[in-house]
């Protein structure tokens, strides 16, 4: 089973439109696909609510992707579209007990940065990406790479010096609000993997909410394309 775990709606409309997974509604937040082993959930915004939804799909899930718009912290064009396979939570922060950023006490982490993804997962998801990219009217193209890291935490990143800040801290060129919550759950709480698709919908400066309401229509159709590319080609 795929767990598919998507914040918002908006983000998750063109996939629940599409009649090629044969969606099953099996809650108020909950889709199940008939056609494909699948099951989509909305979270909401932020991580308790990531964490919380993510801790209902990874003990049946071998593979829990994270879906969703990002800010982009440098140069990244609005409308790319980015796999993510390292993240970093980077509102954690007890440096004051000599753990690096991102760090969590007692948790068995040797450093800020999350990942678990297998080889042929990571090629599967390469393969649907390029298949968005070729796409007639995709949003998104793949630009100078393909993989990004994300930096996520309870804070909306809309100030541009602030964003710098953020890069040179974590590394991380995108910022979100709940793949690293879903990817500490599922590396450090389950035996699932971990697979973050993240269009960027704003630059993380003054204007990011509005480039996020005018960006996520055009992102939610990557999306669906993506994901539609990826789960037919997996075994």
């Amino acid at each position: 089973m795929i767990g598919v775990l998507i914040a918002l709606e908006a983000e998750a409309r063109a996939i629940l439109a599409d009649p090629r997974f044969g969606w099953e509604r099996r809650g108020e937040r909950s889709w199940h696909s008939l056609l494909f082993p699948l099951r989509l959930e909305l979270s909401g915004v932020g991580k308790a609510f990531a964490s919380w939804t993510a801790a209902a799909l990874a003990p049946d899930c071998e593979l829990v992707l994270s879906i969703g718009t990002s800010g982009g912290l440098a140069s990244e064009r609005v409308g790319s579209l980015w796999l993510v396979k390292e993240f970093v939570e980077h509102d954690m922060n007890v440096t004051g007990l000599g753990l690096e950023r991102g760090v969590t006490p007692f948790a068995g982490m040797e450093g800020p940065v999350i990942s678990r993804l297998s080889a042929a997962t990571e090629a599967q998801a390469v393969a649907a990406h390029a298949a968005v990219a070729a796409s007639a009217g995709a949003a998104s193209a793949p630009g100078a790479g393909v993989f990004a890291r994300s930096a996520s935490g309870d804070r909306f990143i809309g100030d541009p010096s602030e964003a710098c800040a953020l890069r040179e801290a974590t590394g991380a060129s995108l910022c979100d609000m709940e793949s690293a919550a879903v990817a500490k759950l599922c590396v450090y709480r389950s035996k699932a993997e971990v697979l973050g698709l993240r269009s960027v919908s704003d630059n993380a400066d003054h204007g990011a909410h509005l480039s996020w309401e005018s960006q996520v229509e055009l992102s939610a159709r990557d999306f669906d394309t993506w994901l539609h590319a990826f789960v037919s080609a997996r075994p």
